[in-house]
C-alpha cells in the first residue's frame, strides 16, 4: 500500500507490478501514513486526522477511530505481535485487535512541547523506542511502560537488532530539525556525534543492520552505512527518498518526493521505476524517457485510460491482447512526436478477464497487465 499528497492510496497486490486506486470515497485524499496490518488488513491516517480500516483491500473503508491525530501522525506494524502502534502529537497508542480499540500508551513517555509530535522504531527484535522534543524513551514490554534514556530530544529515531538507537538531534530553530546524526550504544547514556547529516529518514535494514539516511533539501542522494554508521558511502538516486521499506523476501522499496515510488533487491541500487505517484508536471519527470504507465483505473470497468512517454518521434503501436495472446484490438498506429500521451480503452464489449497491452516504438518495448472486472 503507498499513498501520495496528491494521489491518494493506491494498492499493489503482486510486488508493484500493477498499482490500482481503492475506493474513490476516500482514495483521492491525502494520507500521512499507511500501513498492513498481520492479517492483511489494510489502514491509512489522514491529514484529516483520522484513521480508516479496510478489510477487504481497499474496496470498502472505515473510520475506525474517534481519536483525531495530528501533526505527523506515523502508524506501525510489529509482525512479531500483531500489535499496531500510531504516535502522534497525543504520544503512542496501541491496538491489540487490528484495530478496533486504541489504548493509550504514555506511561512514563513525556510529549508536548513547542513541536508536538512523536515518533516511534521497532528493531527486528522487538525492541520499541520513541523520541519526542523532551527526550528518547525505550519499551522493552510493547509499549506497557517505557523508560528515558535521554534528555536529548530528536525529531527521527531508529533502533537496530544490537539496541544502538540512532536519532537526529533535535532543534526548535529554524524547522524543528537538526542535520546531524548521534549515536547510543548504551541505551541512551551517552550518545557519540556522527559523520553524517540526516533529517527526514533513518531506515535500518532489518537483515544486516545497514543504515539508510536522508537529507532534507530532495538532494538527488542518500547515504548508506554498513558498520553500524562508522563510514558512510553516497548513493545515487531518482530524488532522496522519503521512506524506504523491506517487504521480507527480495525487494525493498522507496517512495520519494515527486519522483515516485522505485523498487530495488539491493541498497546500493539500481533502483527501478515503478509507480508515478506526482501528477503536478509530469513530462518534467519523463521528456527524456520511454516508459509505458500502468493503466487507471485497474481494475476498470468499463473503460480506462492508458498513458505512455516517447522521448524521440517515432511509429507508435499499442495493442491489447486477452489472456493467451490474442491481439484484441489496436488503439495506436501512428506517427508520433516527443511528449507524453494517452489513449482510452472501452471494454463495454469485453468480458471479464486479464489483458495485456504492449507498446512497440522504435527500439522500445514494453507490456504490462491489466484487469477488466464487470
Amino acid at each position: 500500500i503507498a499513498s501520495s499528497y496528491q494521489n491518494g492510496i493506491v494498492i499493489s497486490t503482486d510486488l508493484s507490478e500493477n498499482w490500482f486506486q481503492t475506493n474513490p470515497t476516500i482514495s483521492f485524499q491525502p494520507y500521512e501514513s499507511v500501513s498492513v496490518s498481520d492479517s492483511g488488513y489494510l489502514f491509512a491516517l489522514g491529514f484529516n486526522g483520522y484513521l480508516y480500516k479496510s478489510m477487504d483491500t481497499g474496496n470498502t473503508w472505515l473510520q475506525c477511530s474517534d481519536i483525531t491525530f495530528y501533526n505527523g501522525p506515523e502508524i506501525l506494524t510489529d509482525y512479531n505481535t500483531g500489535f499496531i502502534y500510531i504516535s502522534s502529537h497525543l504520544g503512542i497508542y496501541r491496538s491489540t485487535d487490528e484495530g478496533g480499540t486504541w489504548f493509550e500508551k504514555n506511561n512514563g513517555l513525556v510529549v508536548g512541547g513547542s513541536s508536538p509530535f512523536t515518533r516511534i522504531a521497532l528493531s527486528n527484535n522487538g525492541i520499541l523506542v520513541a523520541s519526542t522534543p523532551s527526550g528518547v524513551f525505550k519499551s522493552t514490554d510493547n509499549s506497557n511502560t517505557w523508560i528515558r534514556l535521554s534528555f536529548m530530544g530528536a525529531t527521527v529515531v531508529a533502533v537496530s537488532s544490537l539496541g544502538y538507537i540512532f536519532a537526529d538531534k533535535y532543534s526548535e530553530d529554524p524547522y524543528f530539525y537538526s542535520d546531524t546524526l548521534y549515536r547510543s550504544t548504551d541505551n541512551g547514556m551517552s550518545w557519540s556525534k556522527l559523520n553524517q547529516q540526516v533529517s527526514t529518514l533513518i531506515f535500518i535494514n532489518p537483515l544486516d543492520d545497514a543504515i539508510v539516511t536522508t537529507l532534507y533539501n530532495y538532494t538527488q542522494n542518500y547515504s548508506l552505512s554498513t558498520d553500524n554508521g562508522i563510514s558512510w558511502d553516497t548513493i545515487f538516486s531518482e530524488k532522496s527518498p522519503q521512506c524506504m521499506s523491506y517487504n521480507g523476501s527480495n525487494n525493498y522499496f522507496m517512495g520519494t518526493s515527486g519522483a515516485g515510488i522505485f523498487k530495488s533487491n539491493s541498497l546500493n541500487g539500481p533502483w527501478e521505476f515503478c509507480l508515478i505517484t506526482s501528477t503536478e508536471n509530469p513530462s518534467e519527470i519523463l521528456l527524456n524517457s520511454y516508459y509505458l504507465f500502468q493503466n487507471y483505473p485497474n481494475p476498470f470497468n468499463p473503460s480506462t485510460t492508458i498513458s505512455y512517454s516517447i522521448k524521440e518521434q517515432g511509429s507508435v503501436q499499442i495493442k491489447v491482447y486477452n489472456v493467451i495472446g490474442k491481439e484484441v484490438t489496436t488503439l495506436v498506429n501512428e506517427e508520433k512526436s516527443q511528449g507524453n500521451y494517452s489513449v482510452k480503452l472501452d471494454g463495454s464489449n469485453l468480458p471479464s478477464g486479464v489483458y495485456m497491452y504492449s507498446i512497440r516504438v522504435n527500439n522500445f518495448l514494453d507490456t504490462k497487465k491489466m484487469i477488466l472486472l464487470k
